[in-house]
């Protein structure tokens, strides 16, 4: 193939050589004038036929000799050839340029040359092809042979022609096997080969290599030749060369320069990661390869298992992955990789891993009791353990990190189970740790997991019904308490011990005992006193301590008849009357509680006019004068065993000598007058004097006047109209009441005056207009008509109530002329909300012909205080409006205001486990209801603590409170409860907010144990509080409440 190449170029360039050799390259021409004369002619005549010559730089013959050429500028310098040489500068025969003799050579030189190759002349009778014919010349004598001494003249005129052509430079090409341009060589030896043709013989070629010159060798003779040399080349170096050729005639020419990149290996580094792989790992072949030549790499990859081959790719990446589950334990795997960038590869490198044991593997470890007690059995369960190697799994626990004391498993797979039995006696959370461990030993993280012990019982149980020292008038009763909350992580009640004994201790004299599920038992019991406990046992069989020893009493007979003392029957008395009678006995276990005292104006006791339960054997009572009532009194055990009534005494009210009129010192001044001194406002804490006036046997109370009871002239205390228009009645001027109403009222002048102003009888009673709470008899109306004057309370019951449970409002009416409920009265209810919002508008009330007294039922689920407005009216009687109170709450609250005094209180009050909050013996101990740390809050303010505990309302609660108050003023607060003005100090504004409670307060003050402020919450039903003094372990005495229900 390379034989075939080296002829056809051959033959190619032999066919040009041929071509450019007939091909006239230059045309010469005699002319008048031209750019670059080679010689100028002149003869005698100014032509240039036989002519003499004159060189070019003298200019002045008419004629010159000039040539051009197509491929070359042609000038008149001596380079090339001189083609004429002249004896003279002007007016000169010629010889040929290259004459040598024998006769003298001419001086003066004609010459022609090309910018582009050079110029060959020569002499003879005809040109050559390819030659141009210049002039032609002739000597004179025989002699020069035309060589010398000659004349000159155009081509046609002589013989010998001066013939000239252009030498072309010669042509020199790069030819196989020298490396292409700009090419990216691999075989570290190149020949650099050129052929070379000319016009004229090649004479010499160098090869230039990276600037330095080296001499060529040349293969053939003549004008076409070739040229070699051989070069060794190293990796990543460019070489840039060219090659120069000259010809006989001097003609130098040269290629063009080029240049080839002798290719960098690439080269590679080979890590299988990682270094110490197990079965769970992916085995990495990570490759990081460079080229000196920057050329981007690929990676041959040939993976080998145990030496035989398994897996080959070319993979532009930089690592191959075998991925786990491929491989096995004691596998020896290779991965080879060779580099490849683009021109060739570099040299092939690996790397060998042994595939080691891997370790199992374990999420967590998970027991089937998280709550146990001492010696108890737990088995323990691994959660997803596994070994890739597959190797059988021992599970083992240990109670410290790293040990294996609690319980090991056998060998096995997936999942291991071993059974510890637990070692703490104690009540807490323990940690217990544990690991798989494979056949090689290898063990899988450590996991933990905790188990809480509980070796101690619930709480005692609270709240125990009946409550200690409860008398009951039943034989069949039942025994409950609220169920306790477990100390332990158990929490749960499992069931209960009770006891009822005969001893005040309950430790001895067991007269009954029972293992029960639930907080209740219903017995039957003889009459007898009793005591009895209970303790809660767990749900791990953990026993608690017992209850309080509550005593009980069954008693089922009634007090003997109470007999009456004094006032005697059928006697005349003071309105203030003492009642008394002699003290009874208990034909039972319980003991009299206290008498149930009657007043009434009828035998048959239809209507009371006095009603009380006293602990007292006597009772003293304010009653009208010339009046006669019928009293009596009965004894109540403690078991509410009602006696029988006493006998039926009677009595009748005077003055001092039972004449109906009752002298007294009036306490105003301290005059004594001869009026009768009366009370107003109905609470008796008020007196004024006036004349008596008396209608059917009863004194009426007309309006209070003036500032003293009596003067000294009998005239001061005189009484007169006041009438709207604003005059004084008084003779001093002085204005006794609102004068924007008409007072009809008792003058000392015998009138009456009526609502017109009109004189009547002042016989009568006295009646007056008033817009205060005194009333008179009847009111005069704004149309002047006269109604009976009326007076209208209203309560709601219980003033505090869950929601959706009714709420009774009940309304009495009374009219003043005869202080009884009105009957078919119109009453219109309308409740609010605290925002103002109505939630019952003008309901109608119903009258209740028990009570004497109108009712509404009200249930509502909206938390908060409710207002609720009562309007009665009847024709004839006075229009009357009240309004009043309730609340609906979801429970109630206990909150107390401690101040720190030693440092412990903080950590007392937050210590629930008995569900007893104290300071020391002498400061606040409460039992309250289960579940106090859900609902009981601490929070501290500057140095107090304020306690909170929501009271759950349907589980009402007792309350027990210590504390060093002096007995004078728990009485105080007690008769306040009892009086009824305990609720009176429900305060809204305060006691309701967004813990939804609405507890009724009683403030009570100590300097010394700075308690600033208590609330009581009262759950549902009747409430009873007792007080008496106990000692507080032998060294003070303190006051207990003892009972809340």
């Amino acid at each position: 193939m390379k034989i075939k190449i080296i002829i056809v170029s051959c033959i190619l360039l032999l066919i040009l050589f041929i071509l450019n050799a007939t091909a006239k390259e230059m045309s010469c021409a005699i002319t008048t004038s031209c750019s670059t004369p080679l010689l100028y002619l002149k003869n005698e005549t100014n032509g240039y036929y036989n002519a003499h010559a004159q060189l070019p730089s003298i200019a002045t013959y008419p004629y010159a000799l000039c040539c051009e050429s197509n491929k070359t500028i042609i000038t008149n310098t001596c380079e090339d050839n001189v083609f004429l040489r002249l004896y003279k500068q002007t007016n000169s025969h010629v010889q040929i340029g290259n004459y040598s003799g024998p006769y003298s050579i001419y001086s003066y030189k004609a010459c022609i040359s090309a910018k582009i190759g050079s110029i060959e002349c020569l002499y003879q009778p005809t040109c050559p092809p390819g030659y141009e014919c210049l002039l032609s010349i002739a000597s004179s004598e025989a002699w020069a042979e035309n060589k010398t001494n000659a004349h000159v003249g155009p081509c046609e005129e002589y013989q010998t022609k001066v013939c000239c052509r252009i030498v072309d430079p010669p042509v020199v090409s790069f030819i196989y096997p020298t490396p292409p341009n700009g090419s990216r060589r691999i075989n570290n030896n190149e020949i650099i080969n050129v052929s070379v043709v000319g016009d004229a013989d090649i004479d010499t070629c160098i090869l230039e290599w990276n600037g330095i010159n080296e001499s060529m060798d040349k293969i053939g003779n003549g004008w076409y030749v070739y040229c070699q040399k051989a070069k060794v080349t190293s990796d990543g170096t460019t070489y840039f060369y060219r090659v120069y050729v000259n010809d006989s005639f001097g003609n130098m020419n040269a290629t063009p320069q080029q240049w080839f990149r002798e290719n960098a290996k690439p080269e590679v580094n080979v890590t299988i990661i990682p270094t110490n792989p197990t079965t769970i790992d992916d085995l990495n072949c990570s490759v990081s390869g460079w080229d000196k030549d920057g050329d981007n790499l690929y990676y041959y990859f040939r993976w080998y298992k145990n030496g035989q081959l398994v897996y080959e790719s070319y993979q532009n990446l930089s690592y191959y992955v075998i991925l786990h589950g491929n491989t096995t334990k004691n596998e020896v795997w290779n991965c080879s990789v060779i580099p490849y960038d683009g021109y060739e590869n570099g040299s092939m490198k690996f790397d060998s891993r042994i595939i080691l044991n891997s370790p199992p593997t374990l999420d967590s470890i998970q027991v089937n009791q998280t709550c146990v007690a001492y010696n108890q059995p737990v088995e323990v369960t691994s959660i997803n353990a596994s070994d890739n190697d597959k190797d059988d799994l021992i599970l083992r626990i240990s109670s410290y990190p790293k040990g294996f004391d609690l319980c090991n498993s056998t060998p096995g797979q997936p999942e291991r189970m071993c059974t510890m039995l637990i070692p703490w006696s104690d009540s807490a959370t323990h940690a217990i740790y544990g690991l798989v461990e494979d056949t090689d030993h290898s063990y899988s993280p450590e996991r933990n997991t905790t188990i809480t012990t509980d070796n101690s019982g619930p709480d005692p149980p609270f709240s125990l019904s009946p409550a200690n020292n409860t008398a009951l008038n039943i034989t069949t009763i039942t025994l409950s308490w609220e169920a306790p909350s477990d100390n332990g992580c158990s929490q749960t009640i499992a069931g209960y011990h009770l006891q009822i004994t005969s001893s005040p201790t309950c430790d001895s004299g067991i007269i009954n005992e029972t293992y029960l599920q639930t907080n209740q038992y219903n017995i039957s019991l003889g009459e007898n006193v009793y005591y009895w406990h209970v303790r809660a046992k767990d749900g791990l069989g953990n026993y608690g301590t017992w209850s309080d020893c509550n005593k009980l009493i069954i008693d089922t007979q009634p007090p003997n008849k109470v007999s009456l003392v004094s006032p005697l029957n059928n006697t005349c008395t003071l309105s203030t009357t003492n009642f008394k009678w002699n003290e009874t006995t208990d034909n039972g276990y319980a003991g009299i509680y206290y008498y149930h005292f009657q007043l009434s104006n009828t035998t048959y006791f239809g209507e009371l006019e006095k009603e009380n339960l006293t602990e007292q054997t006597n009772i003293t009572q304010v009653l009208a004068i010339y009046r006669t009532y019928y009293w009596r009194v009965r004894a109540v055990d403690r078991a509410f065993n009602y006696g029988p009534y006493s006998d039926i005494w009677s009595i009748t009210t005077g003055d001092s000598s039972c004449n109906g009129i009752e002298r007294l010192a009036c306490p105003n001044n301290g005059y004594i007058c001869n009026e009768t001194c009366h009370y107003t406002d109905r609470d008796y804490s008020k007196v004024y004097c006036e004349y008596d006036i008396k209608c059917n046997g009863f004194v009426w109370l007309s309006y209070a006047i003036g500032n003293s009871c009596c003067g000294d002239d009998g005239e001061e205390d005189d009484i007169e109209q006041v009438a709207d228009d604003g005059r004084s009645c008084c003779y001093n001027g002085q204005v006794l009441v609102d004068d924007s109403a008409i007072a009809s009222i008792l003058c000392d002048n015998g009138e009456l005056y009526d609502c017109n102003g009109v004189a009547t009888d002042d016989s009568g009673l006295a009646e007056h207009k008033s817009t205060g709470d005194i009333q008179g008899i009847k009111y005069c109306t704004a149309n002047n008509t006269w109604v009976t004057a009326t007076m209208l309370s209203a309560n709601a019951y219980p003033r505090v109530s869950d929601i959706y449970t009714p709420v009774l409002i009940s309304a009495s009416y009374i009219g003043m002329d005869t202080n009884k409920a009105i009957e078919n009265a119109t009453v219109i209810i309308t409740i609010y909300d605290e925002a103002g919002n109505i939630m019952v508008n003008n309901q109608y009330m119903t009258y209740n012909y028990t009570s004497h007294r109108y009712d509404y039922y009200y249930t509502t689920t909206k938390r908060g205080v409710h207002i609720f407005v009562i309007q009665a009216s009847k024709p004839g009687y006075q229009t009357r409006t009240v309004n009043g109170t309730f609340a609906a709450v979801v429970g109630l609250s206990i909150v107390l205001y401690l101040n720190e005094s030693d440092g412990n209180l903080l950590k007392n009050l937050t210590r629930t486990g008995y569900y007893v909050l104290y300071e020391k013996n002498n400061m606040v101990k409460g039992f309250v209801p289960l579940g106090i740390p859900k609902y009981m809050s601490i929070e501290q303010i500057g140095n107090q603590y304020r306690l909170e505990i929501l009271q759950p309302y349907t589980k009402p609660t007792t309350l027990l409170v210590y504390t060093k108050y002096k007995r004078g003023m728990i009485k105080s607060a007690i008769e306040l409860i009892r009086e009824g003005r305990f609720f009176d100090l429900v305060s809204p504004s305060f006691a309701y907010h967004v813990m939804e409670k609405y507890p009724i307060e009683v403030i009570l003050k100590n300097k010394k144990i700075n308690i600033t402020g208590e609330k009581l919450g009262l759950g549902k039903g009747y409430h009873e509080i007792e007080i008496w003094v106990k000692k507080a372990r032998g060294k003070k005495r303190e006051i207990e409440i003892k009972k809340l229900r």
